[in-house]
C-alpha cells in the first residue's frame, strides 16, 4: 500500500482567518496553529479528533489563482505516506501527473501530484506522526489552545467529488492504477428528470474514501451540473465528518449557528417501512425533530444530515454521518426525499387564476 490514509485537507481561502473562525465557532474545531500576524502568506491549522484542516491565503501564486477561479474550497487532499520520494516515483511511473518534486520541509518531506481539476494530492511523509503540525511551507506556530477530550466530530468519513460528464470512469480507473484504490460501490441513480452516476473509491482499510459523481448530460440539469458551473470545473462538493452521536452533534452545531437542510415531514411517514424499526435515542420522532435522515444497507444503518451551504457560490457544504456498521452513503435517502416532496406537493391545494 502506498497511502496510509488522509493526512489533512488544505483549503485555499480569500480570508483564511475568517474561514477558520467560522469553522471553529460553528463546528467546534480548535485553532491549533497559525502564522504570525503580518505574514505575507497566512495560514491556520484547525483540529478536531483526527481531523486536520489547513487553511491558507496568499496575495499571488497557486492559492490566489485557485480562489479567483473557484472561490474558497479544498485545493489539496493531502495523503499520508511512509516515504514521499518512493511514493512520488511510484505514482508518476504509474501515470500520475506530477505537480512538484519531493521537497524537504520542517517536520517531513512533501511531494505533489494532480488529483482532479485544480485539486492536488500532497504526499506527506512525517518525521513524527504525532506532531500536530503538517510539513508545510507556512511558518505555523502553535497557539496553545487545547482540543476537547470528547470531540463532536472525529474523522473525515468521505469526500464527495463532482466531475464533468464523461470523467467518472477514467478518474476511478486512474485512482485504481496509481494509488491502488478499489471501487467499493457504484450506482446510477435517476430521480425525476435528473440522473447521476457515481463510484466510491477507497483504500483497503477505508481510511481514504472518495465518492466520485458525474451528471448524466442526457437528462435535466441538477445539483451536480450547478456545482460544476459555479465552481468552474471538478472539485470537492462536500466533506462528511463522522460522529458517534449525531443527535448531540447536530444540536450543538445548530446552537452555534449552523443551518441544516430541512426534511419534509412526509419523509418520516414511511421511514420505518424503508429502514425497519427505530429505537431511542434515534427513533423516528428524534430524527423528525432534527431533520436527520436514516438509511439501511445489507451491513447496517446510517444516520446523516447536510448543512446549508454558506459559500457565496453554494459550492461547498458539510455532512454529519453516524454509522452503525453501514458501508454505503445514504443513496436511498435521495429517492426517499424526492418521493416525500412529490407526496407533499400532491396534497397542496391548487388555485386558479389570480396571483
Amino acid at each position: 500500500m502506498i497511502v496510509k490514509g488522509l493526512d489533512h485537507l488544505h483549503f485555499h481561502a480569500e480570508d483564511c482567518f475568517a474561514h477558520a473562525a467560522h469553522l471553529s465557532d460553528a463546528y467546534g474545531f480548535t485553532l491549533t496553529a497559525r502564522t504570525a500576524p503580518g505574514a505575507r502568506d497566512e495560514a491556520a491549522l484547525l483540529t478536531q479528533g483526527r481531523i486536520r484542516l489547513l487553511i491558507s491565503s496568499a496575495p499571488d501564486g497557486r492559492a490566489r489563482d485557485f480562489v479567483d477561479r473557484h472561490g474558497d474550497g479544498v485545493a489539496d487532499i493531502a495523503l499520508a505516506v511512509e516515504d514521499a520520494v518512493d511514493a512520488y516515483r511510484t505514482l508518476t511511473d504509474r501515470g500520475a501527473e506530477p505537480v512538484s518534486d519531493p521537497v524537504r520541509m520542517p517536520g517531513g518531506t512533501v511531494a505533489r501530484v494532480r488529483a482532479f481539476g485544480d485539486v492536488i494530492h500532497s504526499l506527506v511523509e512525517r518525521d513524527d506522526p504525532d506532531d500536530p503540525l503538517p510539513p508545510t511551507e507556512h511558518d505555523l506556530r502553535l497557539t496553545g489552545h487545547t482540543a476537547p477530550a470528547h470531540p463532536l466530530l472525529h474523522t473525515v468519513d468521505h469526500l464527495a467529488v463532482c466531475l464533468p460528464h464523461g470523467d467518472l470512469h477514467a478518474t476511478a480507473e486512474r485512482y485504481r492504477r496509481t494509488l491502488g484504490l478499489d471501487v467499493a460501490y457504484e450506482e446510477y441513480m435517476a430521480v425525476g428528470g435528473q440522473a447521476m452516476d457515481s463510484k466510491v473509491v477507497q483504500d483497503p482499510r477505508g481510511h481514504l474514501v472518495l465518492t466520485l459523481i458525474e451528471p448524466d448530460s442526457r437528462r435535466d440539469k441538477g445539483q451536480i451540473d450547478r456545482f460544476l458551473e459555479a465552481h468552474e470545473g471538478a472539485g470537492v462538493q462536500h466533506i462528511a465528518f463522522r460522529t458517534d452521536d449525531i443527535a448531540r452533534a447536530t444540536d450543538s452545531l445548530r446552537a452555534h449557528g449552523v443551518e441544516f437542510l430541512t426534511t419534509p415531514d412526509a419523509y418520516y411517514d414511511t421511514l420505518e417501512q424503508r429502514v425497519g424499526p427505530l429505537r431511542p435515542p434515534l427513533d423516528t420522532e428524534a430524527l423528525r425533530s432534527r431533520s436527520l435522515l436514516a438509511d439501511q444497507d445489507r451491513w447496517g444503518r446510517l444516520f446523516q444530515i447536510f448543512s446549508r451551504s454558506t459559500h457565496p457560490r453554494r459550492t461547498l457544504f458539510f455532512e454529519l454521518i453516524q454509522r452503525d456498521r453501514a458501508r454505503t452513503f445514504g443513496s436511498g435517502n435521495i429517492r426517499a426525499l424526492y418521493e416525500a416532496v412529490r407526496r407533499t406537493e400532491s396534497t397542496l391545494p391548487t388555485t386558479t387564476g389570480g396571483a
